[in-house]
């Protein structure tokens, strides 16, 4: 019997919008995954969230229910690493091959990620390119660290939450689907213009 395929991605999710979704859809296509596993990062390392941990937990949660192969997984861990995270991973899953879902601008700074050749030997990488011009430099990374990966193209390259946040703050609703875009009025979240500098 072969292994279960399940893609991770890990995210801030300050909103999460449709652009995720639709990543998380071309990826379990792509790689005939069994489904794809959200994982909200509870403190990230370069950016100020908006929403709290929990806020952005459960606007995942609302954008999962509508998809069966979509879940969402909460860990303890305030950030994301490999020596902690992977193995909770591997025993929340197990007899399952994990498959990572990376946008091309995370993938490219794989090099610098602490114990990452302990992790290319366990996990492969699905990236979402949004620029031919950094197929390269994918390439190039991937030999260097000894990634197996798999291009994907991104359908939304040029949506953001950073982008979704203004639009929201500027009472535009497009790129969040309407039990999401009803929870974030609820909480009167994005509203101020701090939201459009995080």
């Amino acid at each position: 019997m072969s292994k279960k395929q399940i893609g991770i991605l890990a995210g801030t999710f300050d909103p999460i919008h449709d652009g995720h979704i639709a990543l998380a859809e071309t990826a379990k296509k792509a790689a005939k995954l069994d489904k794809v596993i959200l994982l909200v990062e509870r403190q990230p390392r370069r950016k100020q969230a908006i929403a709290t941990f929990e806020q952005r937990l459960k606007m995942c949660q609302l954008a999962a229910a509508n998809h069966k192969w979509l879940e969402v997984l909460e860990l303890k861990d305030l950030r994301f690493d490999v020596q902690q995270t992977l193995p909770q991973l591997q025993k929340h899953f197990p007899k399952t091959e994990l498959a990572m879902i990376l946008g091309s601008d995370v993938f490219l700074h794989l090099p610098t990620w602490p114990a990452i050749y302990s992790l290319v030997e366990r996990i492969r990488f699905i990236v979402a390119v949004r620029s031919g011009d950094v197929r390269e430099a994918i390439e190039d990374v991937a030999l260097d660290c000894g990634a197996e990966f798999m291009l994907v193209e991104s359908r939304f390259p040029a949506v953001s939450s950073s982008q979704i946040r203004k639009q929201l703050h500027r009472g535009e609703t497009k790129g969040v689907d309407v039990p999401l875009l009803s929870y974030i009025k609820r909480n009167k979240l994005y509203v101020d213009e701090s939201s459009d500098k995080a």
